[in-house]
């Protein structure tokens, strides 16, 4: 018995160890940089918008929203967070709004393009031919070590904050997380839908039959829940999707689906 204890706790360790080791490397991933645009500076000159995202392991990556010139200098950054709403249409005209799964209002921060070096030359030209290829449009993506990890940045620069922003950030963080929000409503409907489909509606008077719909739709329900818990999961974990809009989202497909429920019991009772 002893023997078999000491081999459990062998393997067990073994175990750990190849998690511990194997892990970071199976996750881990080089920060990269997403082409979100271009504009042009105050001297006509072309800059590029982009969202540099750093490594979030098991949740959503760390992201920062950043202004760059052609040479490849960072000219301006916001505050790194889960997410950046951003709305940049022009160089005098740009906002972005960092916020978190904890924060339902946040601040916007805006280019602060009067005091900012649009001319600045880079310092290290070890990725300057990735990023011209980026720069280019053959890369939307530039996956590059040199790029550095946002979740390190402690500071931002060429943005100010703007506190009375704050009033239209629900706006563009629910922009910013439409289809997400949309899609969670829509799956928070489907399970009325589907108790309509198989236990409220009548589709036969033949009891074998109405037993198996009713197995199958069973089968079907619990199915759905199990997907649905884990799409929540994903949701709220994995993409970090703010939790006031989350519960907002499952609140409105829940209300949806009631006034559903009462419109097909309403047109079973005048049948």
């Amino acid at each position: 018995m002893q023997v078999h204890k000491r081999q459990l706790k062998g393997v067990f360790v073994i175990a750990l160890l190849c998690v511990l080791i194997f892990s970071p490397a199976a996750h881990a991933h080089r920060p990269y940089l997403v082409n979100k645009g271009t504009l042009t500076d105050p001297g006509g000159e072309i800059i590029v918008k982009g969202k540099r995202y750093g490594d979030g392991i098991f949740s959503t990556d760390p992201v920062t929203f950043e202004i760059r010139n052609r040479n490849g200098v960072v000219l301006a950054n916001t505050p790194v967070a889960d997410h950046v709403a951003v709305f940049c249409p022009h160089a005098k005209f740009c906002w972005a709004f960092p916020y978190g799964y904890l924060t339902p209002i946040v601040s916007g921060y805006k280019l602060d393009a009067d005091n900012i070096d649009w001319d600045a030359q880079s310092k290290n030209d070890s990725g300057r031919g990735n990023f011209e290829r980026y720069l280019s449009g053959d890369e939307k993506t530039l996956r590059d070590y040199d790029l550095d990890y946002p979740e390190f940045i402690k500071t931002y620069s060429g943005f100010e904050e703007v506190k009375m922003a704050s009033i239209i950030s629900p706006i563009m963080i629910v922009f910013d997380q439409f289809f997400i929000l949309l899609g969670l409503l829509v799956l928070t409907f489907v399970p009325y839908l589907l108790y309509w489909l198989f236990f409220s509606k009548r589709w036969t008077q033949n009891k074998v039959l109405k037993y198996g719909i009713f197995l199958f739709g069973s089968c079907i329900f619990l199915g759905y829940c199990g997907f649905y818990f884990l799409a929540l999961l994903v949701f709220g974990y994995t993409l970090s999707t703010p939790i006031f809009y989350l519960l907002a989202a499952i609140i409105s497909g829940a209300v949806l689906g009631a006034l559903f429920s009462k419109k097909t019991k309403r047109s079973a009772l005048v049948e």
